[in-house]
């Protein structure tokens, strides 16, 4: 069905780029702005099997050993280096995230820390 159905065929590389891109140390850095430690964990734990199972599941389909090979090595290489720009952006955002409901900062710096949410959010996204 994969190689014989267009729609399906573009639908599994998106998926498959998007399990690619996702990067498990960030997605453990997002579950620590959790209020509790059972709940980091639970959602870290829940995402990464999900991570896991949804690219087994790519890998039985494409038929391959490893997400974005073949005719995505270009892709592949690509989205390597856009990481490096990202992850710095993804701890920050971590960090602000976090500052977003301190009830020790002022008035003044919530605004600006809001202010660099959204622009990290809008980076992010873009990317």
């Amino acid at each position: 069905m994969h190689d014989e159905w267009p729609f399906f065929h573009n639908f599994i590389s998106s998926v498959q780029m998007a399990v690619f891109k996702a990067d498990l140390d960030i997605m453990k850095e997002y579950s620590r702005l959790c209020e509790d430690r059972i709940t980091e964990t639970l959602i870290y734990d829940l995402l990464k099997k999900e991570h896991r199972t949804t690219q087994n599941q790519i890998l039985l389909t494409i038929q391959d050993s490893k997400l974005l090979s073949r005719q995505y090595i270009d892709l592949r290489n690509s989205v390597q280096n856009r990481d490096h720009f990202l992850q710095p952006l993804n701890y920050i955002q971590t960090i602000l995230l976090a500052r977003k409901n301190d009830p020790s900062i002022s008035e003044e710096e919530r605004k600006i820390n809001m202010d660099n949410l959204l622009r990290s959010i809008k980076a992010i996204a873009s990317s």
